[in-house]
C-alpha cells in the first residue's frame, strides 16, 4: 500500500512538473512575460495544478461564464422573458421585460398572431422593450418601422421571411407569418398602464439556458451586459460572490457581465465558478453542452479550434481584448477536468495558438476521452410560447 501511494504521489508530482515545464517553455518560445500569465487545472481527483493561480487577471469574455452561473442560479434554467402586446383603440402597446434576445424573427411570429385581430394605426413601446440587440429608443423605432410596414420589405427582408418560414416548417412550430402589416406611427413611452380587460398577446422567450448557450457560443456582449444589469449589476454580483464563494471584491471585481472594461479575477476563482456551473447542470437535468460552446462543432468563437484528435473533448469560453487572450472550460467525457488560461499580451493571435498547444498537451498527458455531441440549429423562435 505504501509503495502504491509513493508511486501515485511521484506520478502526480511528475505530471505537475511536466505541465509547468511545458507552460514555461511555451511562454519563452512566444516571448511572453511569464509573470503576467497564469493557468490552472483541476483534474478528476480534485488536484489543482497551476502557475500564478491567485494573481489578478483580466478574464475578458470568460466573464460570461461567471454571468451565466449567476443568471442560472438567480432566475433558474427555465426562466422565460415575457413581452406583452396589448391592443387598445387600434393601437398595439408593447410592454417589454428586458428580453435581450428579442429580434426580428420573434416580432414576425407575433405579428402573425396579431394580423387576425384587425388593422392598427399605431405602435407604442416602453423602456423595457429591446429589439435586435439594441436598447436605443430611436434605433428601435426605426427598426420597428421597417418590420411592421410590408411596403418597406425589400429583397433582404423577404429572404428573412422565407428562411423563417422554412425553419418553422422544419421544426413544426405553431406559427403563421404575416403577409401584410401597415403601421407607420411608432411611438415610445417610458411606461404606460393599460386596463387588464383589453386584448393581450404574450410572447415568452426560449428558456434562459438556451439563450446562454448562444451567448457563450457567439460571445454576445449586449445580452451579457443587460442581464448582468437586470440582476442588480456590480454591487449585487459582488455580494453574490461573497455569499457563495467567500470572495472579496478586492480579489474579484466585475464592472460588466460581458468582460468589456476592467473586470478582474483570479485563475483559482475561475475554477470555482466552473465547478459550480458543472454542479448546477448536474442538479438541474442539464448538460454543460447545453450552456457552453463545444470547440470545433458549434459555430462562433471556437468553431475552428481543437479539431482532429481534440474534437469533442473541449467545452470552453474564449475571451479577447486588445491586450488579453483567455480560455476557460472543461475537458473530457463528463467534463472531469476544468481549466483556465489567461494570457496578457498584445500578441493575442500567438496566445491563442499557445493555448491550443497547451490544452492539447494536457489532454494527451491525461488521456482525456471524447464525448458525443450534435449541435442544434437554433433560431430565436425555437421553443418560444405565444398565448
Amino acid at each position: 500500500m505504501k509503495l502504491i501511494l509513493i508511486l501515485t504521489l511521484s506520478l502526480t508530482v511528475s505530471a505537475k512538473e511536466n505541465l509547468t515545464q511545458k507552460w514555461m517553455g511555451l511562454n519563452r518560445l512566444n516571448s511572453f512575460d511569464y509573470k503576467k500569465q497564469s493557468f490552472c487545472f483541476k483534474n478528476q481527483d480534485n488536484v489543482i495544478t497551476g502557475v500564478n493561480i491567485n494573481k489578478q487577471i483580466r478574464p475578458a469574455s470568460v466573464s460570461k461564464l461567471f454571468t451565466s452561473l449567476w443568471a442560472l442560479e438567480k432566475l433558474g434554467e427555465d426562466y422565460r422573458f415575457k413581452t406583452s402586446f396589448i391592443i387598445k383603440d387600434e393601437s398595439i402597446y408593447i410592454k417589454g421585460s428586458n428580453d435581450p434576445f428579442f429580434v426580428t424573427e420573434n416580432l414576425l411570429v407575433v405579428m402573425g398572431e396579431l394580423a387576425s385581430k384587425g388593422l392598427f394605426k399605431r405602435i407604442v413601446f416602453d423602456k423595457s422593450f429591446y429589439l435586435n440587440w439594441s436598447d436605443n429608443k430611436e434605433t428601435i423605432k426605426q427598426s420597428l418601422k421597417k418590420i411592421v410596414n410590408s411596403s418597406l420589405w425589400d429583397n433582404y427582408f423577404n429572404e428573412i421571411l422565407t428562411s423563417l418560414d422554412i425553419y418553422i416548417k422544419d421544426y413544426d412550430l405553431p406559427y403563421v407569418l404575416p403577409s401584410f402589416f401597415e403601421v407607420s406611427d411608432i411611438q415610445y413611452e417610458d411606461s404606460f398602464s393599460i386596463e387588464s380587460e383589453e386584448s393581450e398577446t404574450n410572447h415568452f422567450s426560449s428558456p434562459l439556458y438556451m439563450h446562454l448557450k448562444q451567448v457563450n457560443i457567439y460571445s454576445n456582449n449586449f445580452y451579457a451586459d443587460r442581464i448582468f444589469d437586470q440582476l442588480g449589476g456590480q454591487n449585487s454580483f459582488h455580494k453574490y460572490l461573497y455569499e457563495k464563494f467567500n470572495i472579496n471584491s478586492r480579489d474579484t471585481r466585475f464592472d460588466t457581465g460581458s468582460g468589456l472594461g476592467e473586470n478582474r479575477t483570479t485563475c483559482s476563482t475561475t475554477l470555482k465558478v466552473l465547478e459550480s456551473l458543472k454542479d448546477f447542470t448536474l442538479n438541474n437535468d442539464l448538460s454543460l453542452k447545453d450552456i457552453v460552446s463545444v470547440a470545433g462543432s458549434d459555430s462562433g468563437t471556437l468553431k475552428d479550434r481543437f479539431k482532429d484528435s481534440m474534437s469533442h473533448r473541449v467545452l470552453a469560453k474564449t475571451g479577447t481584448l486588445r491586450h488579453t487572450s483567455t480560455l476557460a472550460g472543461f475537458l473530457g467525457k463528463d467534463q472531469t477536468h476544468t481549466f483556465a488560461v489567461f494570457n496578457h499580451t498584445y500578441k493575442t493571435g500567438k496566445a491563442r495558438k499557445m493555448q491550443n498547444k497547451f490544452i492539447r498537451f494536457y489532454s494527451e498527458t491525461n488521456a482525456t476521452t471524447r464525448f458525443s455531441y450534435h449541435p442544434i440549429n437554433y433560431l430565436s423562435v425555437l421553443n418560444t410560447i405565444i398565448k
